[in-house]
């Protein structure tokens, strides 16, 4: 503004010289006091015009800079100037303000590196440098801030050099933008993705058509088939034929629903060889609840379906009874070897409360013996006459343990009958032969 002033007051001496030379040749004539008359109106008005604009400009200017330091300052990201040579910071922004925890007075009598993790600022000084030297047109990095309270920020840092007019460099200007949140999240990222790496459970993830995107390594050393095998490709390569179809449409539709669908696969590997997966498939849903992909875990549970197919071979074949029981006093499954042993059929078994079959002189010892089992006893060992469907009673000697969490029994009974028979023969024998030889028997 002083300078815009100052321009003016020399134009207005030099056209008062120019004045005083004008009056000096035209005033010897009434025709030149005229003309001298015009020229002096033009040159008053060209002044007022030369002082209204450049009151103009130099407003411009300052609603100009003013306009540059609310940007500045009202920035949705942290912005800062520094002196290249020593890193001083010399202007920063609100948004830097709080990025650091300093105030703005603090920030000034400090530098780029009193504010930068040691480690970052050693790893990122050369390539400053260099954009310092102009081998580069600007600095880009990732870096961690120390807060005024100690704590770590990270921040994503795009600087640039401004240099004045004679080409030196002039400060630096820097755009700095809080990344904390990011940062997490890609250690988030990092974490699942080892998990699921060395996830003793094979994984699968598809497009919402069902299209392979990834496969963990566990189901390659499952399967046999690599990601780059069954990328792009339906899962349905895996399919034993074994399962229903139905069932495949009732995946599809909970999935789709957006719920989750649990159970169990007969699969195929890539030798052909059939396996047992037990599996829960979700779907992926972004912000607007839109599905984008599915996840499926599978648990290899080949193993265990072999304990079960031979743990029911041994149920079906076994000549002991075994069955389980409930707490609420029915049973729940019976092997083969019931009807084999007492005539009734596992309807006839299952619908009546177990203690209709005891003998009742046994049944306040079974209720006993229960009683026990429920509140801490770990087995139980019983000896009960039980109904057949003749209407006779069989002894059976029990063996029961406790399932509490299930609130249910796993009963063995063994059929002791005939040692029963026997050794009340050989009591009686005994007995007559105490009587003397003509009660014995021949």
């Amino acid at each position: 503004m002083q300078a815009g002033l100052t321009a003016t007051a020399l134009s207005f001496v030099a056209c008062c010289f120019l004045l005083g030379m004008s009056l000096h040749l035209h005033l010897i004539t009434l025709a030149g006091f005229v003309t001298w008359l015009t020229t002096v109106s033009i040159i008053v008005i060209l002044l007022v015009f030369l002082m209204v604009e450049r009151r103009r400009t130099d407003e411009a200017l300052q609603e100009s800079e003013a306009n540059y330091r609310a940007m500045f300052d009202l920035a949705g990201v942290g912005k800062a100037q520094a002196d290249p040579a020593t890193g001083r910071l010399l202007q920063v922004n609100r948004k830097m303000r709080e990025i650091t925890g300093y105030r703005t007075e603090e920030l000034l009598n400090r530098t780029i590196r009193d504010i930068t993790h040691p480690e970052d600022y050693k790893r990122d000084f050369d390539e400053y440098t260099r954009m310092v030297r102009g081998d580069t047109p600007e600095f880009v990095t990732e870096e961690r801030y120390v807060r005024k309270d100690g704590r770590l920020v990270w921040v994503h840092v795009n600087a640039t050099l401004i240099r004045d007019t004679e080409g030196k460099p002039l400060r630096t200007m820097a755009v700095i933008q809080d990344i904390t949140e990011r940062k997490r999240a890609e250690e988030q990222l990092r974490k699942l993705l080892w998990a699921i790496e060395q996830s003793p459970a094979s994984v699968v993830i598809t497009d919402p058509e069902g299209c392979i995107e990834y496969v963990n390594p566990k189901f390659t050393k499952l399967t046999g088939y690599t990601l780059q095998e069954v990328r792009g490709k339906n899962p349905r390569i895996l399919k034993s034929g074994k399962m229903p179809q139905e069932e495949y449409r009732r995946l599809w539709e909970t999935i789709k629903a957006g719920g989750e669908w649990r159970g169990e696969f007969q699969n195929k590997k890539k030798n052909g060889e059939l396996h047992w997966e037990l599996a829960s498939i979700s779907p992926v849903l972004d912000d607007r609840g839109v599905i984008t992909h599915f996840v499926a875990v599978k648990e290899d549970i080949s193993d265990l379906k072999r304990s079960e197919e031979e743990r029911e071979r041994f149920f079906s074949l076994s000549l002991d009874l075994q069955g389980i029981v409930g707490f609420d006093g029915y049973l729940k499954r019976v092997n083969p070897a019931f009807q084999t042993t007492l005539g009734l059929t596992p309807e006839e078994l299952l619908t009546r409360p177990f203690l209709e079959f005891i003998y009742p002189d046994d049944r306040a010892a079974t209720l006993a013996s229960v009683e026990l089992l429920t509140t801490g006893r770990t087995q139980m060992d019983i000896e009960l006459r039980c109904l057949c469907k003749d209407g006779s009673y069989r002894w059976i000697a029990w063996t029961g343990v406790p399932i509490r969490e299930d609130e249910i029994f796993y009963v063995v009974g063994h059929d002791t009958t005939e040692r029963r028979r026997a050794e009340q023969a050989l009591e009686e024998r005994a007995r007559l032969a105490q009587l003397g030889p003509r009660w014995a028997s021949p």
